[in-house]
Formats: structure tokens, C-alpha cells, sequence
């Protein structure tokens, strides 16, 4: 059995059809997907959902940098929204947590600003 020799081809689709196309060719495991390098061709931006991950991503990595190390754990499998949501309760954690910090700052500053003026009146 010998492999067949490949043939390079190029695709070109409406924005709107460049996903489906996209994700039909990679799934059936038919052509290897590189990008262009033809600059007669624009090379177009990425998919909407790329910013969002991304940052998903890195709001991931900042809150795992702040937990602190245990021990060796098994890895899990998990999907993206799984993932996702994790990331956007912990997010709500943290945000509640510091609104608590500021509410309390909050209430010590006007408590040192009512012993300050208490002890101007003492004299």
C-alpha cells in the first residue's frame, strides 16, 4: 500500500459559511488545514467566540495562580463550558469577597473619621 501523493488546494468562503466549512473538513479527517501565506489573499480575523476564550483562559491561569500548590492531583476531563462556568463563579466569589473588603474599608474609615472628631470634642 503506498500513500497518495497530496495535493495543495486553497478555500475561499463567506465568513458567515468559513466555520462550517472549516470544522466539515477537520472533522472528517479528509485534507491537513494550514493557513494561507498568499498575500494576494487577506487572511481574515478570528472566530467571535477566539477573544472570549482567550480571556477565559487567562482569567483561568490568574485564578489558579492565587490558589495555593497541593499536592500532585489527578487530571480531569472537562469541557469548555464546564470550564467556563467554573471560572465565572469564581469570578462572582472573588468580586463579592472584594465588595465585602470595600464595604468594610468603607465603614473603617468612617469610624476612624467619627474617633477623630470625638477626640477634637474631648479636647
Amino acid at each position: 500500500m503506498k500513500p497518495l501523493e497530496m495535493t495543495k488546494i486553497s478555500i475561499t468562503a463567506p465568513k458567515n459559511q468559513l466555520r462550517p466549512v472549516v470544522e466539515g473538513l477537520y472533522e472528517l479527517q479528509l485534507m491537513d488545514i494550514d493557513s494561507h501565506e498568499n498575500e494576494a489573499i487577506e487572511s481574515g480575523k478570528p472566530f467571535e467566540e477566539a477573544e472570549q476564550l482567550s480571556e477565559t483562559i487567562v482569567d483561568i491561569r490568574s485564578l489558579i495562580s492565587k490558589l495555593p500548590e497541593q499536592g500532585q492531583q489527578g487530571t480531569q476531563n472537562k469541557d469548555i463550558g464546564q470550564v467556563q462556568d467554573k471560572a465565572t463563579e469564581l469570578e462572582e466569589r472573588v468580586g463579592n469577597i472584594q465588595n465585602d473588603i470595600d464595604r468594610l474599608l468603607n465603614q473603617s474609615e468612617k469610624l476612624d473619621d467619627r474617633i477623630k472628631t470625638l477626640s477634637r470634642l474631648k479636647g
